[in-house]
């Protein structure tokens, strides 16, 4: 289990500021102070055993920023975020992890002002092979196929599947 507090003292911070669509302007933010919380459980297994872990965790953040403000970087964080994960065995050597999050971002219009996805949530699956020095996985990202953005105005993809793999030479 591990909790973390912090608060972070931002001065002369420079941001792209979006105002409208046909107005975006780098802009001098002066102060900006955040604040949050990070929470996280972590559970265990055996090894050997079918459920390896199990994890818990919950992240708030806030801060001061200006009603009517936009920022590409500085002021685009997320408010909360709740994120589950669990790892149990497949068949043979073969283990999958879920990962689920609930994120709700600290804002809730794109820089047209029209209304994005906010709260939402993603699901994420990873299946791993071990075979001794060689390690293989294949991946998959926003399995309910979500329409949301990462960023203000950059929109992210829907399903999308990867993999790859590790190669351990013991010398």
């Amino acid at each position: 289990l591990k909790a973390v507090v912090f608060y972070r003292r931002g001065t002369d911070l420079i941001d792209w500021i979006f105002y409208s669509a046909d107005s975006i302007v780098a802009a001098n933010l002066t102060e900006i102070d955040l604040y949050g919380l990070e929470i996280e459980g972590v559970w265990r297994g055996a090894a050997d055993a079918f459920l390896r872990e199990v994890r818990l965790s919950y992240t708030f953040m806030d801060g001061d920023k200006a009603d009517g403000i936009n920022s590409l970087y500085v002021l685009d964080n997320l408010r909360h975020k709740i994120g589950l994960g669990i790892e149990h065995k497949l068949v043979w050597r073969l283990t999958a992890r879920w990962d689920a999050s609930l994120q709700d971002r600290a804002w809730s219009q794109d820089i047209t002002g029209s209304e994005i996805e906010n709260p939402v949530t993603l699901l994420n699956l990873r299946i791993d092979a071990d075979l001794g020095a060689l390690n293989a996985y294949i991946a998959a990202s926003n399995l309910l196929d979500q329409t949301y953005e990462d960023r203000l105005g950059v929109p992210q993809p829907g399903i999308w599947i990867y993999g790859g793999a590790t190669f351990t030479i013991d010398y």
